[in-house]
């Protein structure tokens, strides 16, 4: 019997969705910061670097305070893998950073960095160099009972989707099919990495 070994593929959601930069002002690129936030349990741990003007998903979040001058949050702050992480609005421009392999993530300002990929977790936000470009995706949870509820999809990257309802009753043949298979854990669709 082929041995699965488990493994953070980085994925377990719906389609990701690419955020798309309308034509407005941008902000420049930036390093990855360090990911080495306090861990977060849950959104309530998260919130704003500021309530008037935020900018930032930090943990332990500024208390609130009258505003002089406010903005609207530039998304939503959710807790992703024990880190902070902004999931930006779908409309929200974003600076292009240039790339030929691969892309970090900024977790707290949701949007791709230079450097070295820095996310490992399986959910939440991802970037990817295509075309030279980074490319900001954001990749939903897929609850499930068992495997027959998952399936992998390849691009941009390889992450489960729920599994189509034509491919109900096909079986997912680890290193034939692919060497990463479709799983459910813990309720949730995930990759594991077949032993070929």
């Amino acid at each position: 019997m082929t041995r699965l070994l488990l493994c953070l593929a980085f994925a377990c959601g719906g389609d990701p969705t690419a955020v798309e930069a309308p034509t407005a002002e941008v902000d420049e690129p930036v390093e990855a910061p360090p990911t080495e936030d306090p861990a977060c349990a849950t959104a309530s741990d998260c919130g704003w670097d500021s309530p008037c003007v935020p900018s930032a998903c930090l943990p332990h979040p500024t208390p609130s305070e009258e505003c002089t001058e406010a903005r609207p949050a530039p998304g939503t702050c959710e807790c992703v893998a024990g880190h902070c992480a902004l999931r930006p609005r779908a409309d929200r421009a974003r600076a292009a950073v240039p790339c030929s392999d691969e892309c970090g993530v900024d977790l707290t300002r949701g949007r791709c960095a230079a450097g070295p990929a820095t996310s490992s977790a399986d959910v939440g936000p991802r970037c990817v160099c295509q075309e030279g470009v980074c490319q900001f995706h954001w990749v939903d949870e897929v609850p499930c009972e068992d495997a027959a509820d998952c399936w992998i999809e390849r691009t941009p990257f390889s992450h489960p989707v729920p599994r189509p309802a034509h491919l109900r009753e096909t079986q997912f043949r680890p290193c034939r099919d692919g060497s990463l298979v479709p799983v459910c854990s813990e309720g949730r669709c995930t990759l594991a990495a077949a032993a070929c």
